[in-house]
């Protein structure tokens, strides 16, 4: 499976279905290399935009997927590719349990972080949880931490940039972490944070029911306007 161009030197994936996305991680993870996550938005286009040595870190991204409609129609202007949205966490979730695979889950509140672990080990009965951490722990103590596991994914939950940016620093570290850069999926999975209906979801509209249940969030998805002149520029 090849990924497109869909901004300059940034990369995406498309899927027809999630099987494909399966097939996928099953490939990337077979190879026995380390590589992290990134989930393809507006916002992160904006700030690849914004600022080079972060265009870098997704660039570099072995496994660069859909996670919003911006990464749609720039696979669609480009390349006439249309593509499912990708919910990468619960992707890996499901493989991991296909296969009887390990995890690190880092990231959130000490609380939300140990009711999505209680929520994982309830629901994914053949993922084992080796490791976890809250999202303010230090980097040092997590980087000593994940020396001493074997996860064969690890879950990095601390928001962008600086999840992106802490998982090329634990790629420094070993080669071999396979990192899932997860957002608030931590959140999710503990059921402190709701997903919108799924009819929201199919009309690509989660951002707008997240923006009306989480007013604070407005100054945020105004400045992601700007994602429409790098769609109007972007041949």
């Amino acid at each position: 499976m090849n990924s497109y161009k869909v901004f300059q030197n940034v990369s995406c994936y498309a899927f027809k279905n999630k099987k494909e996305c399966s097939d996928l991680i099953k490939k990337i993870y077979l190879q026995n290399k380390g590589f992290y996550s990134i989930a393809i938005n507006a916002e992160k286009l904006i700030r690849c935009k914004d600022d080079q040595n972060f265009k870098r870190l997704v660039a570099e991204s072995k496994l660069p997927v859909p996670d919003g409609v911006s990464a749609q129609i720039m696979l669609k202007k480009k390349h006439k590719i249309s593509s499912i949205k990708i919910d990468l966490p619960k992707q890996v979730l499901d493989f991991c349990n296909n296969y009887s695979l390990s995890i690190g889950i880092i990231g959130s509140t000490i609380s939300n972080n140990r009711l999505a672990v209680e929520n994982i080990k309830r629901n994914y009965k053949k993922v084992k949880v080796v490791y976890n951490s809250n999202g303010y722990e230090s980097k040092t103590n997590i980087k000593e931490s994940l020396k001493k596991v074997k996860a064969d994914f690890i879950f990095l939950g601390l928001g962008s940039p600086k999840q992106e940016l802490f998982a090329k620093e634990l790629i420094q570290q070993d080669q071999n972490y396979k990192i899932i850069n997860c957002g608030g999926a931590i959140d999710i999975l503990s059921g402190k944070r709701k997903r919108a209906p799924k009819a929201i979801q199919k009309l690509n509209l989660e951002w707008f029911y997240r923006m009306i249940i989480e007013p604070k969030r407005i100054t945020r998805y105004l400045k992601l306007f700007r994602f429409f002149f790098i769609y109007i520029n972007n041949d």
